[in-house]
C-alpha cells in the first residue's frame, strides 16, 4: 500500500513539475511576445501582404495605435533618420500633388489617400528594434509564395498536361497572384538573401541556396521583367562591384549572354513571353497582338498629344486619366472583345513614370526621377541598395505600382529598407 502511494505521489510530483516548467516557458514566450509585439506585428504585416487585402491595413492601424500609446519610448525613436534628402524629395512631390489637386478641385478624384502608407511605414519602421526580422519576414513570405505557386503549377500540369498558359487571367489563378508582382518581390528576396549572407556566415550556404532557388523560380514562372532584372543586377555586380580582373569580367559577360540566349531558346514558355520567333517581323507582329502594353502605351501617347493636355502640369486627376484611357480603348481597338476586356478591367498605364507624367506633367516627373537619381548617386558604392533601386526602377517601367494597395506597401517598405539603417548609426548627417 505504501509502495503504491509512493509511486502515485511521484507521478503527481512529476506532473506538477512538468506543468510548472510548461507554464514557466509559456510565461517566457508571452513576455517575449509582449516585449517584441511591435516588431512581430510588422513582420506579420509583411508576410500577409500577398495573402490578404484587409489584414495589412488592420495591422498597420494596430501599429499606429501602439506607437501613439507607447509614449514612454516615443522620445527614443530617432526621427532624425528621416531627415535625409530622399525623404525630402518625396515630401516635395507629395506636397506638389496635394496642392495641384486642391487648386484644380480634384482632391477627391486623385485618390491620394492610397499613398498614406508611404508616409506612415517609414515612421513605424524607425520603432522596429530588430529590423533584420523584417528582412527575414520577406524571405519567408517569398518562400511561402513560391510553394503556393508550385502547388498551382503542378495541379494545372496534372489536369491539362501543359506547364503554363501563354497569357490570360488563369495564370494569376495558377500562381496565386499576379505574375509581375510575384516576380518583383522574388527579386527583392534574392537581393536580401545575398545581403544577409554577407553578415550571417553561419547560414551563408543556406541563404545562397535560397537565392539560387528563387532565381530558378523566377525563370520557371517566366516573369520577363524579373528575369531581365536578375541578369541586369548580375552584370552590374560583376562589372562594377566585383574585384575580379577585367579579362574575367569579359569572360563572365560573354558566358552569361550565351547562357541567357541558350536558355531562352530551350525554354519555350519564356521564349514565347519575350515574343521570340525565327522571323523578326513575326516577332513584332506577335508583340503587337499579344502585349497589352503596346495598346496602352499607344493610348498614353495619344493622351499626351491631345490639345488640352498640359505638358507642364499634366491632367487634373487620376480619375480623368482613367476615363481617357477607357475612351481610347473604345475608339482605337478594332477587336471589340478585347476592347471590352480592357474597359471592364480598367487597364491603367502599366508604367509608373508615364502615369506620373500624365497626371503631374514634366514638373512631377522631374521630381519623381530626381528621387531615384539622387539615391543612385548617394548609394552608388552600396551594391545591395543599388540592386534594390534597379529592381524597383525596372518594375516601375512595366507596372503602375502606386495605383494598388499592395504596390504602395511594397514601395514604402523598400524605400525604408534602402534609406533607413538596419542598425543604429551614430553622428549620421541629417542631409545627404
Amino acid at each position: 500500500m505504501f509502495k503504491k502511494n509512493y509511486f502515485t505521489f511521484k507521478k503527481i510530483k512529476h506532473l506538477y513539475l512538468s506543468t510548472f516548467v510548461t507554464l514557466k516557458y509559456f510565461k517566457m514566450i508571452l513576455a517575449t511576445i509582449k516585449k517584441h509585439l511591435f516588431d512581430l506585428l510588422f513582420v506579420f504585416l509583411i508576410m500577409l501582404l500577398f495573402f490578404s487585402l484587409k489584414a495589412p491595413n488592420i495591422i498597420l492601424i494596430s501599429l499606429i495605435i501602439i506607437l501613439i500609446l507607447d509614449f514612454q519610448n516615443f522620445k527614443k525613436i530617432e526621427f532624425k533618420l528621416l531627415k535625409i534628402k530622399p525623404f525630402f524629395i518625396l515630401a516635395i512631390l507629395f506636397i506638389y500633388w496635394i496642392l495641384k489637386a486642391i487648386i484644380t478641385h480634384s482632391i477627391l478624384d486623385s485618390n491620394y489617400s492610397l499613398l498614406l502608407p508611404i508616409v506612415i511605414i517609414p515612421i513605424l519602421f524607425l520603432k522596429v528594434e530588430n529590423k533584420n526580422w523584417l528582412q527575414y519576414g520577406i524571405l519567408w513570405m517569398v518562400l511561402f509564395l513560391s510553394v503556393r505557386a508550385y502547388i498551382g503549377l503542378i495541379g494545372y500540369y496534372i489536369q491539362n498536361k501543359n506547364f503554363l498558359p501563354f497569357e490570360g487571367e488563369i495564370i494569376n489563378e495558377i500562381l496565386g497572384m499576379e505574375r509581375p508582382y510575384l516576380g518583383f518581390i522574388s527579386v527583392i528576396a534574392i537581393i536580401i538573401a545575398l545581403q544577409v549572407s554577407t553578415s550571417i556566415k553561419k547560414y551563408k550556404i543556406v541563404l545562397i541556396g535560397y537565392a539560387i532557388y528563387i532565381s530558378i523560380f523566377v525563370v520557371i514562372i517566366s516573369a520577363r521583367i524579373s528575369v531581365l532584372t536578375v541578369l541586369c543586377i548580375s552584370f552590374l555586380f560583376f562589372l562594377f562591384y566585383s574585384k575580379v580582373s577585367n579579362n574575367k569580367k569579359v569572360v563572365f559577360f560573354l558566358c552569361s549572354l550565351f547562357f541567357m540566349l541558350s536558355f531562352m531558346m530551350l525554354n519555350k514558355n519564356l521564349r514565347e513571353r519575350f515574343f521570340i520567333t525565327s522571323n523578326y517581323e513575326k516577332s513584332i507582329e506577335k508583340l503587337n497582338r499579344h502585349e497589352p502594353r503596346m495598346i496602352i502605351w499607344n493610348c498614353s501617347y495619344r493622351i499626351m498629344k491631345s490639345e488640352d493636355f498640359d505638358l507642364f502640369f499634366g491632367l487634373n486627376s487620376t480619375k480623368e486619366l482613367e476615363q481617357r484611357y477607357l475612351n481610347c480603348y473604345d475608339q482605337t481597338m478594332t477587336n471589340r472583345n478585347r476592347a471590352n476586356y480592357f474597359i471592364s478591367t480598367n487597364k491603367n498605364s502599366h508604367n509608373q513614370f508615364i502615369a506620373v507624367f500624365l497626371t503631374s506633367g514634366i514638373l512631377g516627373l522631374f521630381i519623381f526621377c530626381y528621387f531615384f537619381g539622387h539615391q543612385f548617386y548617394i548609394y552608388r558604392r552600396d551594391f545591395f541598395k543599388i540592386a534594390m533601386l534597379v529592381a524597383t526602377l525596372m518594375f516601375f517601367v512595366v507596372e503602375n505600382v502606386l495605383m494598388r494597395q499592395t504596390g504602395v506597401y511594397l514601395f514604402a517598405l523598400i524605400i525604408s529598407l534602402i534609406n533607413i539603417p538596419l542598425t543604429k548609426v551614430k553622428n549620421k548627417p541629417l542631409l545627404e
